[in-house]
């Protein structure tokens, strides 16, 4: 579809919304936590709404990622607590339903999404329900040390297959040499 011209990448600005918003485009593939920034950009006259992404062959699949909380095993022990009570903070029925309803993000637990306030809150802003949708489907990449190397080193590869139109064999040779200087290093 990009060689035809029936698709295309988000392009410089690394987001699809940018060409969305500009009636550029009939659909783009985003993130449910960009959905407060469509609400406050996209034109009053341009009808929008989400939707889960389509199957392919039968199958589904999405993307679940978020904003990582961790805690360091270097902190004090007074850190340590205080990282202890935030988490246990934000994953309150009442906080992580805040949080959600804020943020775009899905409630970071079960009961919460099951919640009747945040159901509530779900009838009133159905742009909210395709992410919900999509857990029964979605999966997370695997945590490891240098995954944040690696992930911008495989999309500089996805860029350089989909904008520069480098060969797959070319930009996933360049991406296996730069994994294996990864390895080296950690």
């Amino acid at each position: 579809m990009l060689q035809n011209g029936t698709a295309t990448t988000a392009g410089t600005d690394g987001y699809g919304s940018t060409n969305f918003f500009e009636g550029k485009t009939l659909f783009y593939s985003g993130s449910s936590a960009a959905i407060s920034t469509l609400q406050a950009s996209t034109p009053k006259n341009l009808h929008w709404s989400t939707t889960s992404l389509p199957s392919y062959k039968g199958k589904k699949s999405a993307g679940m990622a978020g904003n990582d909380i961790v805690m360091f095993k270097s902190a004090s022990k007074s850190q340590r607590k205080g990282a202890a009570a935030f988490v246990k903070y934000l994953m309150s029925k009442k906080q992580t339903i805040s949080w959600a309803e804020k943020t775009g993000y899905v409630p970071l637990t079960k009961s919460a999404q099951k919640d009747t306030d945040y159901q509530n809150y779900l009838v009133k802003n159905p742009t909210a329900k395709a992410a919900v949708r999509s857990l029964s489907f979605g999966f997370q990449d695997p945590a490891f040390i240098g995954y944040e190397q690696y992930f911008s080193a495989l999309n500089k590869s996805i860029g350089q297959m989909t904008d520069n139109h480098v060969t797959p064999e070319k930009a996933l040779g360049q991406l296996q040499v730069q994994i294996g200087k990864m390895d080296t290093q950690n």
